[in-house]
């Protein structure tokens, strides 16, 4: 991997890392070393946040303006009481689903992927970026 592409990935991962840190679920980055952690040999995120049961794979390209386009028009289209969401599907492969990062933090904090949530903040204080 080309010295600027690695450069790239770093900040868009410190990128997240800051938002989560933001959205109050302590974070930092995992996966330096080849995507494995050091200590258990197992697959790492590329952002770990302990207090989660969540796999983060951040991704930075130029390539996904589609997506933005997208989500403009769900969040125009949708009504004040709906959570605006993308899906996607690739021939071949399996459906996915993208929301803001705000939307995401929401839904994580009434699920079962909290650790615990008693510590974690209610209230996001994220830019949304």
């Amino acid at each position: 991997m080309p010295i600027n592409s690695r450069k790239k990935g770093e900040r868009i991962e410190r990128g997240w890392r800051d938002q989560c840190n933001a959205e109050g679920f302590p974070s930092f980055r995992g996966a330096q070393h080849s995507g494995k952690n050091m200590i258990t040999g197992e697959a790492a995120s590329d952002v770990q946040t302990p207090d989660l049961k969540v796999h983060w794979e951040v991704k930075g390209r130029k390539r996904i303006a589609l997506v933005y386009e997208a989500m403009a028009q769900a969040e125009h289209d949708a009504n004040d009481d709906e959570m605006p969401m993308v899906v996607l599907k690739a021939d071949g492969k399996p459906w996915l689903v993208v929301l803001k990062s705000e939307d995401a933090f929401k839904l994580i904090r009434e699920s079962e992927f909290l650790i615990n949530k008693n510590e974690t903040k209610t209230e996001s204080k994220g830019d949304g970026n």
